[in-house]
């Protein structure tokens, strides 16, 4: 019995190509096409957010807005940017008692917040941040 299964590919609904390959093979291709179309309906799917990043106050202010225009690249649409300024913290974070806190309005996908989360994760000059999917009915 052969695991081969003719395959043809069709391209403007012109066929270009028909050869056999194996059915394994062809349910690898199935799941990577289908991972693609998932992938291509949470790019569609825009959400509001809003997000705080709480950086260290001695990041000097190039260095702050250097951070924020890399924040703010990834996002779809940025309502609204406050920087709020330097406050206690209620804890030392990184050996700091203080933060500079900066908060985002702005619509993103679920593709679009995992990149905006590794920016903030991997920029030294942020000591916290969060980022939360407001409600619907907020707007």
């Amino acid at each position: 019995m052969s695991n081969k299964q003719t395959i043809e590919i069709y391209v403007n609904g012109e066929l270009q190509e028909s050869t056999k390959l194996d059915i394994k093979y062809i349910e690898l291709i199935l799941k990577k096409f289908r991972r693609l179309e998932t992938q291509q309906i949470k790019e569609d799917t825009k959400r509001n957010y809003e997000g705080i990043c709480i950086f260290d106050p001695k990041t000097s202010i190039e260095e702050l807005e250097n951070s924020i225009k890399k924040i703010t690249s990834n996002m779809n649409k940025c309502n609204k940017i406050e920087r709020i300024g330097i406050k206690k913290l209620a804890y030392d974070i990184r050996n700091c008692n203080k933060g500079y806190y900066v908060t985002f309005d702005y619509i993103a996908n679920d593709f679009n917040i995992q990149e905006i989360e590794r920016q903030e994760r991997i920029d030294s000059n942020i000591i916290k941040f969060i980022n939360i999917k407001k409600d619907e009915s907020e707007g």
